[in-house]
C-alpha cells in the first residue's frame, strides 16, 4: 500500500520552485520572490476559507476589493495565522 504525501501549502510549493534543489541557490530575484510568496499565503488564505472578498460591489472596481478574515481563531500554522492577524489589524 502506498502511503498518500500531505499536500503542501501553495507558499511552500513556490519557496521550492524558487530555489535549486542541490545548491539552495535562488532561481529568482528575491523581492520577486517574497511577493509570489505574500500572494501564495493570501491566495492559500483564500482557499481554505480564512478570509473573503468584499462582496459583489458593482461601484468598486475587482482591482480595489478589500480582503477580510474569515476566522478569527489561530490554527496552528504560524505564517497563516500571523498574516490572518495581520489583515484583521489593518486598517484601510
Amino acid at each position: 500500500m502506498t502511503a498518500s504525501i500531505p499536500r503542501l501549502p501553495l507558499r511552500d510549493d513556490l519557496f521550492l520552485l524558487g530555489h535549486d534543489d542541490d545548491t539552495g541557490h535562488l532561481h529568482v530575484h528575491r523581492q520577486t520572490l517574497a511577493l509570489g510568496l505574500a500572494g501564495a499565503v493570501l491566495i492559500d488564505l483564500y482557499l481554505a476559507g480564512r478570509v473573503t472578498l468584499d462582496p459583489n460591489d458593482d461601484t468598486r472596481p475587482a482591482s480595489h476589493q478589500r480582503i477580510h478574515p474569515h476566522v478569527d481563531r489561530p490554527v496552528g500554522d504560524l505564517i497563516a495565522d500571523a498574516a490572518t492577524a495581520t489583515i484583521r489589524h489593518t486598517h484601510p
